[in-house]
C-alpha cells in the first residue's frame, strides 16, 4: 500500500507518447516520485483515447492531462518535438544556402555534421528545414540509435504540428521532450541488459519478451513499483512502453541523471532530455 504523504513531497511525471491527430495510439504513463522517501510508483497507464467525452481528440486529451496533473507538481515528457527546425522560423527574405547561413542553430548543426562526417564515410548530410539541433545531438551522442526521427520529416511532421496546438491548450503545463529509443539505450546500459534490445523491443516476435524482461528488472530492483495489471498492459502495448520510458526519463532528469547539454542550453533548446551514459540507477 502506498504510504500517505503530503502533496509537497510528491512530483509527478507524465510520459506522453503522442500520435497523429487522426490516430488513437496516443499513450500516457504517469509516475509519482516521493522524493522524501525515494519511492517511485506507476500510478496510471492508458492509451487509445477515442473522443468519448468530446468529438475533438485534442480537447479530450488536454482535459485528461489536466485531470491527471490536478494540483501536483507535474512535468510532461513527450516524444513530440517542442521546437521547429531553424528554417521554419527564419524571416530573411532570401536564402543563400546552409553553408552561408548565420543562424546559430544552423551553425551548430553544421559543426556537428562536420564532426560526424569526419568519423563516418558517406555520412548523411543535415537538413535545417526538417532537422533541429536536437536530432544532430542524438546522432553524435547516441549513434547506435540512428536513424532517428526528424521534427519535420514524414513520420513526425503531423505530431510536431499537433503538439504546438496542444501546448496552447495546456499553457499552464511544463513540457519537456525526449527520444524514447535513445533514452532506452542509455537505461539498458544502466540495468546491465543487452543493448541490442533498443533495436528489437518493437519486434512482433521478440518485442513482448524484451519489454517484459525490462519491466521485471525495474520491478525486481525496486526502481519502479508497477501493479500487475499495468505490467501486462505495457508488455502488450509498445506505445505504453515508450510512454513509460519517457516518464522515467523525466524522473532521471529530476534526479540529475540526464546529460548537461550546454550547446542546446545556449541555443534556448534545453527542453530536450537524454539520460547520461553509464548512470547508476
Amino acid at each position: 500500500m502506498v504510504e500517505r504523504t503530503s502533496m509537497i513531497e510528491k512530483k509527478r511525471f507524465i510520459g506522453l507518447m503522442l500520435s497523429g491527430g487522426r490516430s488513437h495510439k496516443t499513450a500516457i504513463s504517469v509516475l509519482d516520485y516521493f522524493h522524501g522517501k525515494g519511492k517511485l510508483f506507476l500510478v496510471e497507464s492508458l492509451s487509445g483515447l477515442r473522443g468519448n467525452e468530446h468529438p475533438d481528440l485534442d480537447m479530450e486529451l488536454a482535459e485528461r492531462i489536466r485531470d491527471i496533473a490536478s494540483d501536483t507538481d507535474c512535468t510532461i515528457i513527450t516524444n513530440a518535438p517542442l521546437t521547429l527546425p531553424p528554417c521554419h522560423r527564419c524571416v530573411k527574405p532570401r536564402c543563400y544556402g546552409k553553408p552561408q547561413c548565420p543562424d546559430p542553430e544552423t551553425v551548430f548543426m553544421r559543426d556537428v555534421n562536420s564532426r560526424l562526417s569526419a568519423l563516418k564515410k558517406n555520412a548523411r548530410d543535415f537538413s535545417p528545414y526538417t532537422q533541429r539541433a536536437q536530432e544532430l545531438c542524438i546522432r553524435e551522442l547516441v549513434p547506435e540509435v540512428v536513424p532517428q526521427h526528424e521534427a519535420m520529416g514524414s513520420n513526425l511532421a503531423q505530431i510536431s504540428s499537433r503538439v504546438l496546438h496542444l501546448r496552447k491548450m495546456l499553457v499552464e503545463m511544463k513540457f519537456r521532450e525526449s527520444y524514447s529509443k535513445a533514452s532506452l539505450y542509455r537505461i539498458l546500459g544502466a540495468l546491465d541488459l543487452p543493448l541490442y534490445y533498443h533495436d528489437r523491443y518493437k519486434d512482433d516476435n521478440a518485442g513482448a519478451r524484451i519489454r517484459k524482461r525490462f519491466l521485471k528488472v525495474l520491478d525486481d530492483e525496486g526502481l519502479i513499483f508497477i501493479y500487475e495489471s499495468d505490467f501486462e498492459n505495457i508488455v502488450r502495448n509498445v506505445n505504453l512502453f515508450d510512454a513509460l520510458v519517457l516518464s522515467y526519463t523525466g524522473v532521471l532528469n529530476y534526479k540529475g541523471c540526464c546529460e548537461d547539454l550546454p550547446q542546446l542550453r545556449d541555443l534556448g533548446l534545453d527542453t530536450f532530455l537524454l539520460p547520461k551514459n553509464n548512470i547508476k540507477l
